[in-house]
């Protein structure tokens, strides 16, 4: 999702799930997963 946010910047990316949690994590600070590089792409595509 981030990748093709950051190299399709005409690309509107939205990401849904039902679940609440799931949702809360992608939204907080600290990303629930790690991939090396994945911060630094999440950011340069926040609106």
């Amino acid at each position: 999702m981030a990748v093709i946010a950051l190299k399709c910047p005409d690309i509107q990316v939205a990401v849904v799930d039902i679940s609440v949690s799931r949702i809360n994590a992608w939204n907080s600070d600290a990303l629930p997963i790690y991939k090396p590089g994945l911060d630094d792409a999440e950011m340069a595509n926040v609106m």
